[in-house]
């Protein structure tokens, strides 16, 4: 298995200062420890942005003529894309 090494930036954040002492006491990379919750965070921001999409989708099929089925198939698509798989 290939391990991919990813760039690391330096940032500045504010956090709590019990909880940054109780980490650093305790010897906590604190950057590591952080990293999981912003990738959730990441993660759950980008599937609502999908649904949203989705949505707007959604909505702009609703209000498309009954005549034009291959416009609404590509679409249909297109949102279940967005939905589920982020393309």
């Amino acid at each position: 298995m290939r391990i991919i090494k990813s760039k690391r930036r330096s940032t500045s954040l504010s956090l709590d200062a019990a909880l940054l002492d109780e980490a650093k006491t305790l010897g906590l990379n604190v950057s590591r420890s952080a990293e999981p919750g912003i990738s959730s965070a990441l993660k759950e921001a980008l599937y609502i942005r999908r649904i949203q999409q989705a949505a707007a989708i959604n909505g702009s099929l609703l209000k498309s003529p009954i005549g034009s089925v291959g416009h609404l198939s590509g679409e249909i698509t297109r949102a279940l894309g967005l939905l589920f798989y982020g393309v």
